[in-house]
């Protein structure tokens, strides 16, 4: 939460859309894949360290190699949008779509899309952020949370 609420301080739109995006990977809490996944990836694991791979490489690939056994931000993020929004079809697509964005500006710096209206992008999270703490904190909030 205090992301999203630092993010109100921001003097700029495109700060205060990553920021408010950013809101959301603490909430997203990564679930383990199963017995089959963690097998196949520990499977994976034995095998890549009887790999000829320097150590520094070896250690940083295993390392990504076991985050495979859990799910994605993103994945964590569609299974808990059908908790927080059951029945909303139109919540993950908006909540991925705007994840997207930031991750464009995070990993690559630029919008794919420069016309896109991050103002309208953050009212949107905004939204859907708003609703996921007045749920999970059971907090009321003064003004009641809207797309307008």
């Amino acid at each position: 939460m205090e992301l999203f609420a630092a993010a109100q301080l921001e003097g700029s739109e495109r700060t205060q859309f990553v920021m408010a995006v950013s809101a959301l990977e603490p909430l997203a809490h990564q679930e383990q894949l199963g017995p089959e996944v963690r097998a196949v990836i520990d499977g994976l694991l034995d095998s890549f360290d009887a790999a000829s791979v320097p150590v520094e490489i070896r250690t940083s690939l295993r390392g990504r190699i076991s985050d495979l056994k859990r799910e994605s931000v993103r994945q964590a993020i569609r299974r808990l949008c059908k908790h927080w929004f059951e029945g909303e079809s139109e919540a993950f697509p908006a909540i991925d779509h705007a994840y997207q964005l930031r991750s464009q500006l995070v990993h690559e710096g630029q919008l794919a899309d420069p016309d896109v209206l991050l103002g309208g992008e953050l009212r949107v999270v905004s939204y859907y952020l708003r609703r996921i703490f007045e749920r999970e904190l059971q907090l009321k909030f003064s003004a009641a949370p809207s797309l307008g």
